[in-house]
C-alpha cells in the first residue's frame, strides 16, 4: 500500500468525520460497514470498492472521489478533480435548482 495514499485518505476521512461530528464507530454504523474497515485503514490497509461505495454514500460525496483517495483509481490534476466534484454536485441538484446554481457560478468574480 502506498503510504501517500493512506495519508491522504486518512486526512480526508478525519476531516469528513470531524465536519459531521462522527466517531469511527458512529460513522461505520452510518455507512453500514464494519468498524474494522476503518481500523484497518488507520493501520495502512485502505478500503476496497464496496466499502468505498458505502463510505461515499454515508458522506454524500461522489464515489469516484473516495475511489481515488483509496488508490483504486488514478489521481487527477487538482483542477480536474474540482470540476468532477462540481459536476457531481450539480447532477444531484433537483432540476429546479440547476438554473439557479448556474447563475450563482456565473456571478463569481473571475480570477486575475
Amino acid at each position: 500500500m502506498d503510504p501517500e495514499n493512506v495519508e491522504f485518505f486518512l486526512k480526508w476521512l478525519d476531516n469528513e468525520l470531524t465536519k459531521n461530528n462522527f466517531s469511527d464507530y458512529q460513522f461505520a454504523a452510518k455507512a453500514k460497514i464494519s468498524h474494522t474497515v476503518i481500523s484497518k485503514a488507520r493501520n495502512g490497509k485502505l478500503p476496497k470498492w464496496d466499502a468505498c461505495m458505502s463510505i461515499a454514500g454515508a458522506l454524500h460525496v461522489d464515489p469516484v472521489v473516495v475511489f481515488r483517495l483509496a488508490g483504486l483509481l488514478p489521481k487527477l490534476m487538482d483542477s480536474t478533480e474540482e470540476l468532477d466534484r462540481l459536476k457531481f454536485v450539480c447532477e444531484n441538484l433537483p432540476k429546479e435548482y440547476r438554473a439557479i446554481a448556474i447563475r450563482v457560478v456565473k456571478a463569481l468574480p473571475e480570477e486575475n
